[in-house]
């Protein structure tokens, strides 16, 4: 009910008369499971593949729980009986909500083909009016890492060499040409696809354990390049410790998050074609029945016409063309009804509402004349197809159509045979427009000349000025379809529909005569010199009204869809590289001397809010929060004396100031009491530049004056004030997790912990915004202009593709989800597990108490999704070690990102290593038998150093000859969960980075933010405001005094002032735009 966003008041008076409803929802789930037949053990854990009983098996009691709980709250909190289906079900939760389970099934070896083909060539920027895209730049760049083997003096070693060089021009064209390597490309496509829909893997999953299927598909943007060997650095290892790493190649703790853009392109572009492919399957069927039924009356025109839908939906496969088909299936459906209706009528079949006017149409035209005026649609569009005429209008008696239609009616006034001449026409014009392959001519011609041009309306005149936001596209004159960039259109789009616009789409005039009137025109007509121009002029009219009556109006709107489509992809990637921006930043870490390992150090983070006043006048006051190692509250502390309007403040005197005595001591108090590392400062107004000087001028204070007080709480010798930006904490201070959590708290104490907690770990505050399975709170957050172009889903897409790359990528400590509770929103995005799932999981850790190594986990999950989930779900070792004993060797892997499948080539992996080891050190080699693969592990982990001597040469994978299993090789798995193949050089690398540093943080070091970032967190609430074209009046508040720019000014009469300004210091402007 938290999550429906009611006031914590009225829940309270809820529970007092009704009771909790959580409880009643946990209460209704186990009174579910019980009714469960006892011997099905799987069912009450969780696991397997096994189905709940229907609901004629449910009780009574059950069912009026169900009946009084509302059907939003069961939805919110995911217990309808479809979320119950997808929690039970070994299938990837991921994997349910696109429906690739279902359809998998259907597709058969040939369309495998075909669908592999049609995503490379969307890959590719295939059928794209602006080729331009993301995937196509990063397979055309072609950076990347390459694991081979490099000379060295003593041996060869096999390292990961980064290619950081893009491509130019010439050499992306000869690639492109270069039939062998794209043939290598469809196969990764095509491998892909099967990992996908065969066996069901989320792109986590087959980023991480498939990398020799992907090859190119894993190439990397620029910004993601991981750090390399420099070359001071590779001479230190080499002349040091002897360990041979060249310049350019990648070392364990250069591992960077990467995006997977082209992994991510291809899932969509699988479920796009399923769910294609299941409604060609359903439109091949109704074909086929058509074909029976014209079969059973003997129309052999009907006959070919719907065999040529088939054939059309058969040979391409794409939408656009299952679109085409359609559109001429409705008409011949009508053309079928009118032969044969009782016929269809006993079947069930209805004619399309749409085209009944065609129906009407023939009661009144001769067949006659339909026959004489025009070669048939598939017969022109074959003339078309094969560029020749190979198909001619039957000679006729007739001198000209009206002498037709006067002999095969009644009709003897001229008006009524025009009227029936104008109804033919219509006709055998929308039956052309209908036929697939003149469509696709048109098309083709429409997308490669059309232009656009736009003017502002009269209403609109605004929107000439070019600051204004559609300004830029107000005037676009004879602009072509594939100059369109970024979010142009888009613009051009929204304008239209605010009704300031003018838009037209057009074909130029010489391209529409010359190339597609003239051409159709050809076709169309006779060939013959004797046949009477009364009859040719028809046809051209017919080929007119074809074009300009139905065939353009039609592609301008697919044109103008497509132009959307494209446009909002890129919209799409902008908000997913902003967000990008955001997550994949590593926490803030204290500064120790070298040697320390700052991932495991515990942080004590103390933040700030500045408010705008007391409570009595309706607004909160500057608040600080204390937190501790786990990101729960230790203190609170309100301080009116330095909210409000600082900029009277003098800092330099609050220590004398009686009107901020008091304040300054609360707080010198407060940070003495609580001895933080940092303090997070939110920038959610400009007062909080002030407000930082004062916090720095106290901190020095006390460092000076009372250095002892703060003894063993600052250790870096400072206590550093860091802007931090405060939108995500005010998104998550009003958010149903936030209230759930600390409902008795106010909005302002709750930002401050979400400032507090960002710095610790920002990845749960960002995933607990997806709580509410309604109303998800991150739809608050702005992270690019573009973004009001995005509906709610897409929006909500783009996200939730970044958490689940970045958190795949850094894991998941499932012990610290019990210890720090408001961590376990991560869990959701864990590859294999969803939020149903999750949350079932959850549930289970949290009765356990706690987890002391993967085997646990397997117990709550299904084999399949255990697989997906495992290498993500970290069990660490120290804080095990310090609550149970490590006797099995997986323990100590499962404080590892190896997957279990994997543990055996790492333990032999760790024999090897100190054997190398010890043959370096000179050791007896007649012992290295007696090398113990139960206590290797430890040593290696506890001595990450040895790893890189290992040689990883490739007669030592010759050697060791292992095998990986892609299924889990422990016990429980079953033979078709086991696929063994040789060791790959890139998984023998991985499994050694991960040996070498496991669980180390590859999310991007957080750096304190320089001045023209500290400037922008500062503005966040209002840059959008300050732009090129916007008059605001400024006042200058307050500012320290004037500086020269490090150089002499000297004065400069043409100017009427100085060459060089005077630079002010610590100015701060109001302004009022």
């Amino acid at each position: 009910a938290k999550n429906l966003h009611v006031s914590s008041s009225a829940l309270r008076e809820a529970q007092e008369l009704f009771g909790d409803v959580d409880d009643m929802l946990r209460v209704y789930e186990d009174q579910k499971l019980q009714r469960v037949a006892p011997g099905d053990t799987d069912a009450r854990e969780g696991r397997g593949s096994h189905s709940v009983r229907g609901p004629g098996d449910s009780g009574g009691l059950a069912k009026d729980v169900e009946n009084k709980i509302e059907p939003a709250i069961m939805e919110a909190h995911f217990f309808t009986s479809t979320d119950n289906d997808i929690r039970m079900l070994d299938v990837p939760e991921g994997v349910q909500a696109r429906g690739i389970h279902q359809a998998n099934m259907m597709v058969d070896a040939a369309d495998r083909a075909r669908q592999s083909e049609w995503v490379y060539d969307n890959l590719m920027g295939l059928g794209y009016l602006n080729s331009d895209q993301m995937c196509t730049q990063v397979l055309e760049d072609g950076l990347h890492e390459e694991d081979k083997v490099l000379p060295c003096k003593e041996e060869n070693y096999s390292r990961r060499v980064l290619v950081s060089k893009k491509r130019s021009n010439d050499d992306i064209e000869n690639w492109r040409r270069d039939g062998a390597l794209q043939s290598k490309v469809k196969k990764y496509v095509s491998n892909v696809i099967e990992h996908m829909q065969d066996r069901l893997l989320e792109v986590p999953v087959i980023a991480t354990q498939h990398k020799e299927d992907c090859g190119e598909l894993l190439n990397l943007r620029e910004a993601d390049l991981p750090d390399t060997t420099q070359g001071g650095e590779m001479f230190d290892l080499y002349s040091k410790k002897k360990i041979f790493y060249p310049e350019e190649t990648v070392q364990a703790d250069h591992r960077r998050v990467r995006r997977w853009d082209i992994l991510w392109k291809v899932q969509s572009l699988t479920v796009k074609w399923l769910t294609n492919y299941k409604r060609t399957q359903k439109r091949l069927a109704a074909y086929t029945e058509m074909v029976q039924l014209a079969e059973s009356i003997g129309n052999e025109e009907l006959i070919r016409g719907l065999q040529s839908c088939i054939d059309t939906v058969q040979q391409n496969f794409s939408p656009q063309d299952l679109e085409d088909a359609d559109c001429k299936f409705k008409l011949l459906q009508v053309l079928l009804e009118d032969a044969s209706s009782s016929e269809l009528q006993s079947k069930g079949i209805r004619r399309p509402g749409k085209t009944s006017q065609l129906s009407y149409w023939r009661k009144f035209v001769p067949p006659k004349l339909l026959k004489s005026m025009c070669i048939s649609p598939e017969q022109f569009a074959e003339n078309l197809i094969y560029g020749e005429k190979r198909h001619d209008p039957e000679p006729n008696s007739f001198h000209s159509p009206l002498e037709l239609i006067e002999s095969e009616t009644s009709s003897t006034q001229q008006s009524g045979a025009e009227q029936i001449l104008d109804t033919a026409r219509m006709m055998l014009a929308v039956q052309l427009a209908a036929e697939p392959a003149v469509k696709r001519i048109v098309r083709e011609s429409f997308r490669r000349n059309a232009q656009v041009s736009t003017k502002p309306k009269k209403a609109g005149s605004e929107i000439r000025d070019p600051f204004h936001i559609y300004g830029p596209v107000s005037y676009l004159e004879n602009k072509e379809l594939y100059t369109f960039k970024g979010a142009q259109w888009l613009y051009v789009d929204a304008a239209e529909q605010a009704g300031v616009l003018e838009v037209a789409i057009k074909l130029p005039e010489d391209v529409l005569e010359d190339e597609l009137i003239k051409y159709f025109t050809e076709n169309y007509v006779s060939s013959d010199p004797s046949q009477q121009k009364e009859w040719d002029y028809e046809r051209k009219i017919i080929i007119k009204d074809c074009v300009y009556k139905h065939l353009l109006p039609s592609i301008e709107k697919e044109t103008r869809n497509l132009l959307k489509v494209e446009a909002k992809e890129w919209a799409c990637q902008q908000v997913r590289d902003e967000f990008w921006k955001t997550i994949s930043v590593s926490p803030w870490q204290p500064d120790f001397q070298d040697g320390v390992d700052k991932g495991s150090v515990d942080k004590y983070v103390m933040s700030c809010v500045w408010g705008p006043g007391s409570h009595k006048e309706g607004g909160h006051p500057t608040t600080l929060a204390m937190l501790d190692v786990n990101g729960e509250i230790i203190d609170f502390m309100e301080c009116e004396g330095f909210s409000g309007n600082l900029s009277n403040v003098k800092v330099d005197r609050i220590f004398y100031d009686k009107r901020y005595l008091k304040s300054q001591q609360d707080i010198r108090g407060f940070i003495i009491r609580n001895k933080p590392q940092v303090i997070a400062l939110g920038t959610g107004s400009i007062e909080c530049m002030k407000l930082e000087k004062i916090l720095e001028e106290i901190i020095n204070d006390i460092l000076v004056n009372d250095p002892l007080q703060m003894k063993g709480g600052v250790d870096s010798g400072d206590i550093h004030v860091m802007y931090a930006s405060q939108t995500i904490a005010r998104l998550w201070a009003n958010s149903s997790a936030a209230v759930t959590e600390l409902a008795d708290l106010p909005q302002n104490r709750r930002e401050c912990v979400a400032l507090a907690r960002s710095f610790i770990d920002p990845l749960p505050i960002v995933c607990s915004l997806f709580s509410n399975n309604h109303e998800q709170e991150i739809l608050g957050l702005n992270v690019h202009e573009v973004q009001q172009f995005l509906g709610k889903d897409e929006q909500v897409q783009c996200f939730e593709q970044c958490l689940i790359t970045v958190v795949n990528q850094v894991g998941v400590d499932v012990n610290r989800l019990i210890q720090a509770p408001w961590k376990a929103h991560t869990l959701q995005y864990v590859s294999g597990l969803g939020p149903r799932k999750a949350a079932a999981l959850l549930d289970s850790i949290k009765a356990t108490g706690r987890i002391e190594s993967r085997k646990q986990i397997k117990n709550f999950l299904g084999q399949k999704v255990f697989e997906s989930a495992a290498s993500k779900l970290i069990v660490n070792r120290d804080d095990v070690a310090a609550n149970a004993d490590l006797d099995e060797l997986e323990e100590l892997l499962d404080s590892t990102r190896i997957p279990p499948q994997w543990y055996d080539v790492a333990r032999k992996i760790s024999v090897e290593i100190i054997r190398c080891s010890r043959e370096n050190d000179g050791g007896d080699n007649s012992k290295q038998k007696d090398i113990d693969p139960d206590e290797v592990v430890e040593k290696v982990l506890d001595k990450p150093d040895l790893v890189d001597k290992l040689p990883l040469s490739p007669e030592f994978i010759q050697k060791m000859n292992i095998n990986v299993g892609d299924g889990d090789s422990a016990e429980g798995a079953g033979e078709d969960s086991k696929r063994d193949r040789k060791l790959s050089l890139s998984e023998l690398i991985d499994i050694c980075f991960e040996l070498r540093s496991s669980c180390s943080e590859v999310r991007k070091h957080w750096t304190r933010p320089a001045s023209n970032e500290e400037f922008n967190l500062v503005l966040a609430e209002v840059k959008d405001w300050i732009k090129p074209g916007r008059t605001c009046n400024g006042r200058v508040m307050y500012t320290n005094g004037l500086e020269d720019g490090n150089a002499q000014c000297e004065p400069d009469d043409s100017a009427g002032g100085l060459k060089r300004p005077f630079f002010l210091k610590g100015v701060v402007v109001q302004l009022d735009c």
